[in-house]
């Protein structure tokens, strides 16, 4: 009995091990979009104590928590402080009122945030007897002779100790790493695998490399350095099986690289010739890294980030001699750089610390003087590859002495930066992914300051004492900071992951906390259960709940002072009633916290119009980019654009298809087609007739799109019917077996007939009309796939089309419907569930990439490429003939990729890789489909954290009314080593002068005329009291006020077409002229657009032509007209 208990016991502790390991992907996919499933399943026996739990504290464990580790033990030895709620968010000012534990106060609001992570407390000192108990150990606040025993302890030990310290002091920042003496991060990069299709691979006279081209049509992203593996060639099978080979050389567009040949590979080439085929992919290597320990560290630090260059020593941004004698060396930015004046200004304040036992008190001259004093002194003994030159110029001194009268400052957006930075560390040390920082990181952002520095009254500590919560902030900006915060009516569109972190930030620095201020929040979702890995306001209880109401309820429990207002309108054309004049023009600011880009340029093109500063940012995985957008100053945010992604050609993706991708792209698009668009067709059959396909044509659609929602295309089909004939006659299924049965038949058309049909119009030995063999690369020759019920994925598609026909048709589903076995016996038994035979004919014509050889292989088939109309009206009267039972509507089934219950994914993932199958493609499990079909785009908290953090900072610049030298956009990577992050200063806006430019339109250079002469996009030509105003009375307005000619002016109609209402130039035109010229202005656009305007203030006349009085081309400002 005994044993039998032990043994119950150890199933029993087997188990929990086992679902502790288990990730939830509906809750983590964005999350397992960056890692992979791998990885978070390393997170999962991460065990991290964090020591220190004040404002950048919270933030760590907030993203730690939410990165779904295994356990954290939050570590704390102070009470909670009314100064403390200005940056620790999860306590409150009765935490504070009663001095209770910074780590206790917070923990179950921590562990709210993921229930999976196991959130424990401890108080009282540092538990150094227990520190094998962790896998990570993160220091805030601590004492660098604490630190150094702390590090040396963790790096000793016999499975090595990560160990991070990190601090925020005022406008400053630092992280120090030690992963121990070798660390080893599998992949130092993170990105996707590279690879490409072999053309032709020779061999060098020497033997010692090879030469590999690759099919034009594929972007080739290899590097130099890189490692490569070898499949499908024949000719040289010897590469197929040899694994990792390194890069030598590419070049010629990345179309043509040099891969080096090992001694032990080369005989087995020898006499090789290739034939054909090839995959040539990316094997990523593993980078052992050696860390360094604190102390070494502090002596010497080594190789630092540079994140702003412009802030280096005059010497090195004037490139002086003496710094191009380092350049290229650790010793650069150590010597020359921000980040090695940072090291040397913490190690003087660790000094201080040292010798005072507490941090320079805020705005305190004498101490920070004496900070200065202290860290010549270092610096004086440092050897000469550590020592910071150029101290004794009065701005690098200053940079010192700033960091003393902030010291004892956490503001929240450095906590939200370093917070996100640290955070990542913690997960690259638990997972052996990304380059983790090696060894330290600095930033600042003194550029926030005002540039007549802060009144030494507003930073006093009477002043600060008053400020309340808002102490830190007054202690580094002074109380009129504080005021200008308060006041603010700020616009927050977007409260999803961003959004989130966006209003903990305003309630921390008391955005909109008084009166005269407004914080509006829009956002029209709700939540779903993958937003609770980021979106760190939202709990399960919210799902299904308006973002823009929950998170404002949640953060209101932050800062109750907070005057936010939640909406739940999608900021758009369509809700200019909403956002109306008054509206915008009541702004102070608009931050952008949106995920499309489409919204993005919506909202930019507003704040352009209404001269608003936007903030904008954006992530993607463990990379993001923060751009400001001010008026007068900078570009705006549609100015430059990422280039669209590139798409496979859709004879590709029908046909011909090379990769996962295009598999996947068909796949998701036959669902659209059979379960959305369909039914939604068959509907409007039902209701409408043949006016629905009257309408068609009368909309533009070719004869072939419209027979193919009437009964399919014969291409695609392949031995069934499509469209609304395969719902209303060919397969209208009326019982469950009879949605299995059409389930079989689609197997059958998609993955055998489909290929059948096209290898009897291209036969192995198929060649072009040059002779080359048609299946080249990138062509794949395919295969047939026979069904096979004993073959998971093959059950796996009739499962899912079976019970998604049923949901579409209405018809009722067994509690058996999930039941391979059950949908296996009806296969084999079922009359309802019979394949049909196919044969491949010669009058189906498939299109390749060319189509000159297409209209070839038409003519010699005798197969015409267009429909006739009499076949649309043969397709017409067979449906009107169809015999549909009373009441029958079939349902849409719209695309949601986040329900594994709703069979989407499963027959997304299993279509995919049956094709893939077909063509020898590599197939990918559900869970990667769902990333690539859904595109789902990667997102975690740590980068989110830190993207608005640095949104953030640039809030404190715009209200102390900073030049546009000291604003800065971010990029950054945290995946990459430093991190990688850049600061620059935002692109200014172009100013538009007379002279000659480059018209790309009409591909040529033009002489134009600027009006007002070096106008920018934020300028306006506004017309006033245009309400009563004829378009006569406009062109006067212009030539009298202006010395402006209109010569063209069309208005935008509802449908987005130009409609002209002016034209001085075409002759056409003169009777429309004639009748136009004395309309009102507001007669005219309401009766061209459909849109009263009687409550629009300004109206901006988007396409309005002008010359000068000589007849010289002009380049105006927009034009506005005040109603």
């Amino acid at each position: 009995a005994i044993q039998g208990s032990s043994s119950n016991a150890a199933t029993q502790t087997a188990r929990a091990m086992a679902a502790s390991m288990t990730i939830d992907e509906d809750l983590q996919s964005r999350q397992m979009a960056v890692y992979g499933r791998e990885s978070m399943q390393r997170l999962r026996s991460a065990h991290v104590l964090i020591t220190g739990i004040n404002g950048l504290g919270a933030e760590l464990a907030k993203n730690i928590v939410l990165a779904n580790v295994g356990s954290v033990t939050l570590h704390d030895m102070h009470g909670a402080t009314v100064r403390d709620c200005g940056s620790h968010f999860y306590l409150s000012m009765d935490d504070a009122a009663k001095g209770t534990n910074r780590a206790a106060a917070c923990a179950a609001q921590i562990q709210e945030l993921n229930p999976g992570v196991a959130v424990k407390v401890l108080d009282g000192p540092f538990p150094v007897d227990r520190l094998q108990e962790w896998t990570v150990v993160v220091a805030v606040g601590m004492p660098l002779a604490e630190a150094i025993e702390i590090d040396q302890i963790c790096r000793t030990a016999s499975n090595p100790i990560a160990f991070i310290r990190t601090d925020v002091r005022g406008l400053c920042g630092s992280v120090f790493v030690d992963l121990g003496p070798s660390f080893t991060t599998l992949d130092p990069s993170g990105e996707s695998v590279k690879s490409a299709i072999v053309e032709h691979i020779s061999v060098s006279d020497d033997g010692k490399c090879l030469r590999v081209g690759t099919v034009d049509d594929e972007p080739l992203d290899f590097d130099d350095g890189d490692y490569c593996s070898f499949a499908e060639v024949k000719g040289m099978e010897a590469l197929n099986a040899y694994g990792a080979l390194k890069i030598n050389e590419v070049f010629r567009g990345k179309k043509l690289m040099v891969v080096a040949v090992p001694e032990e590979l080369a005989p087995s080439l020898a006499g090789q010739a290739f034939e054909s085929g090839g995959i040539i992919k990316e094997q990523r290597q593993p980078l052992t890294l050696a860390f360094r320990s604190l102390q070494e560290f502090v002596n010497q630090p080594g190789d630092l980030w540079e994140a702003d260059e412009s802030k280096m020593a005059p010497a090195a941004t004037a490139f002086e001699e003496e710094f191009l004698s380092v350049m290229g060396s650790p010793a650069a930015n150590v010597c020359y750089g921000r980040s090695g004046l940072l090291h040397l200004g913490f190690r003087a304040l660790d000094e201080y610390v040292s010798s005072h036992g507490a941090l320079p008190p805020p705005a305190d001259a004498a101490a920070a003087d004496e900070l200065v004093e202290i860290a010549k002194r270092i610096n004086a003994a440092s050897p000469p590859e550590a020592a910071v030159r150029q101290l004794e110029l009065p701005a690098r001194a200053g940079v010192l002495r700033q960091l003393a009268l902030g010291a004892a400052a956490v503001l929240p957006p450095m906590s939200a930066i370093f917070g996100g930075i640290v955070g990542q560390e913690v997960i690259k040390a638990a997972v052996h992914k990304f380059y983790p920082i090696h060894q330290g990181f600095y930033l600042d952002s003194f550029d926030c300051l005002p540039e007549g520095g802060v009144p030494v009254d507003e930073c006093s500590t009477a002043a600060i004492a008053d400020a309340g919560r808002y102490g830190d902030q007054v202690a580094v900006f002074g109380t009129s900071m504080v005021e200008k915060l308060q006041r603010l009516n700020v616009f927050l569109v977007g409260s999803g992951a961003l959004g989130c972190e966006f209003l903990k930030g305003f309630a921390m620095m008391g955005v909109s906390c008084a009166d005269g201020g407004q914080l509006t929040v829009t956002d029209d979702d709700v939540i779903e259960k993958s937003n609770l890995s980021r979106q760190f306001l939202f709990r399960n209880h919210n799902v299904g709940q308006s973002k823009s109401l929950s998170a404002v309820n949640a953060v209101a429990l932050m800062n109750q002072d907070l005057r936010a207002k939640p909406l739940q309108d999608r900021v758009s054309p369509q809700t200019e009633g909403v956002f109306n004049v008054p509206f915008w023009q009541s702004l102070d600011v608009v931050v952008n916290a949106l995920d499309n880009v489409k919204a993005r340029l919506y909202v930019d093109e507003r704040c352009v119009f209404f001269e608003k500063p936007l903030l904008e940012s954006g992530t993607l995985g463990t990379k993001c980019n923060t751009q400001m957008v001010l008026p007068h100053m900078t570009e705006n945010y549609g100015a430059s654009q990422d280039p669209p992604e590139k798409e496979a050609p859709q004879c590709a993706v029908h046909n011909f298809p090379h990769n996962i991708d295009q598999c996947l792209v068909l796949a998701h698009s036959e669902f659209v087609g059979n379960f959305d668009t369909t039914p939604r067709d068959v509907l409007e059959f039902l209701a409408k007739g043949k006016e629905w396909v009257i309408a068609l044509e009368r909309a533009g659609e070719s004869t072939s799109a419209i027979l193919d929602k009437l009964r399919g295309d014969p291409r695609v089909c392949c031995g069934m019917a499509g469209g609304c004939e395969d719902v209303l006659i060919a397969e209208r299924s009326s019982t469950f077996e009879e949605c299995v049965g059409w389930a079989r038949r689609k197997f059958d058309s998609y993955f055998r007939n489909r290929i059948e049909q096209l290898l009897h119009n291209f036969p192995p030995t198929a060649t072009t009309s040059q002779g080359v063999p048609f299946w080249s690369p990138p062509k794949r020759l395919p295969k047939t796939i026979h069904f096979d019920a004993k073959d998971p994925l093959h059950m796996q598609f009739i499962i899912s089309a079976a019970n998604l026909r049923a949901f579409m048709l209405g018809v009722p589903t067994p509690a058996t419907c999930r039941d391979a076995a059950f949908i296996g016996a009806m296969l084999e038994s079922s009359a309802a569930c019979r394949p049909r035979a196919f044969t491949p004919t010669d009058d189906v014509s498939i299109e390749t990439d060319n189509k000159e050889e297409d209209a070839r292989r038409r003519a010699a088939a005798g197969a015409s490429p267009e429909k006739d109309a009499a076949d649309v009206e043969a397709a017409v009267d067979k449906l009107l003939n169809a015999q549909v039972p009373a009441g029958f509507s079939p349902k849409p089934n719209e695309f949601e990729k986040d329900d594994d219950a709703n069979f989407h994914m499963d027959f997304i993932s299993s279509f995919g890789n049956l094709r893939a199958r077909n063509y020898s493609i590599e197939e990918i499990d559900k869970f990667q489909a769902k990333i690539k079909a859904g595109r789902i785009i990667p997102a975690i908290a740590t980068t989110t954290a830190m993207a608005t953090g640095f949104v953030l900072l640039e809030l404190y610049k715009q209200l102390n009314a900073l030049p546009l030298e000291a604003r800065r956009n971010a990029f950054a990577n945290l995946s990459l080593p430093g991190p990688r992050i850049l600061l620059t200063e935002p692109a200014p806006c172009a100013k538009i002068k007379s002279g000659q430019r480059w018209d790309p339109e009409m591909y040529m250079d033009v002489d134009e005329v600027a009006y007002p002469e070096g106008h920018t996009l934020w300028d306006k030509l506004l017309v006033p009291n245009a309400a009563q105003m004829t378009l006569a009375g406009l062109l006067d307005f212009f030539k009298s006020t202006h010395s402006l000619l209109v010569t063209e002016l069309a208005l935008v109609t509802a449908d987005g077409k130009n409609a002209s209402i002016y034209s001085a130039t075409l002759p056409t035109m003169a009777p429309k002229n004639e009748a136009n010229l004395p309309k009102r202005l507001a007669e005219l656009i309401e009766e061209k657009t459909g849109r009263s305007i009687a409550s629009c203030a300004l109206y901006p006349l988007n396409h309005i032509i002008f010359t000068t009085l000589d007849g010289d081309d002009v380049t105006a400002a927009k034009v506005v007209l005040q109603m």
